[in-house]
């Protein structure tokens, strides 16, 4: 079915648009743009505080890219306008590809930043040292202070408590998977049809 767009009756279509005119849910005629036929891969409500706004993904086959495409809204009169999923097997296959490309990179960045992230088994520096990781939590140092971020790591058999911030990963890259180009596309792969969820890592 592709979008469909209400638009005034001088409206000059855009390449890759057709014009018709149709029957108004409001009454009368109404102009509408159509685009994306063949190309839209999912559709989405956006529910706000006090109205709602609906957009779909799509294949743009120009820029090879995925988009999204806001087509309506409860904030004004939208109700001529629509989308329907309708994408061939061909641009599915084309979007996937490219969703695994997108998420293959954030998947690289995610896993740097979690190499860096403190967890319990971490080799650490500290203001006076180095040891180990063995509890990551909130407490406060005094009775009526505001909790933070503590961590407890362990040095010589003894344990100590720093503000996190105080704290620092050595060597992160040893926390790295071992192959991160392989590893990134296989989570990509697992990810491909989630056309919504464009950069959630």
């Amino acid at each position: 079915m592709s979008i469909i767009m209400a638009v005034p009756d001088d409206y000059k279509p855009k390449k890759g648009e057709r014009v018709e005119t149709r029957d108004s849910v409001g009454g009368g005629k109404t102009k509408v743009a159509i685009s994306y036929e063949g190309a839209v891969l999912s559709t989405r409500e956006i529910n706000g505080y006090n109205d709602s706004d609906f957009y779909a993904m799509v294949w743009d086959e120009k820029e090879q890219e995925v988009k999204r495409i806001d087509y309506a809204t409860t904030r004004g009169w939208t109700y001529d306008n629509n989308a329907r999923v309708d994408a061939t097997p061909e641009v599915i296959e084309k979007a996937q590809r490219r969703m695994v490309e997108r998420f293959k990179e954030d998947f690289k960045r995610k896993f740097k930043r979690d190499s860096k992230k403190l967890q319990i088994g971490k080799e650490v520096t500290t203001p006076d040292g180095e040891g180990k990781v063995f509890w990551i939590g909130k407490a406060r140092r005094y009775r009526y202070d505001v909790a933070t971020e503590r961590v407890g790591v362990i040095k010589e058999g003894k344990k100590y408590f720093y503000d996190a911030y105080q704290v620092t990963v050595i060597n992160p890259e040893q926390y790295l998977p071992k192959d991160v180009e392989q590893e990134s596309i296989n989570c990509a792969e697992r990810y491909k049809s989630q056309y919504h969820g464009i950069w959630v890592v």
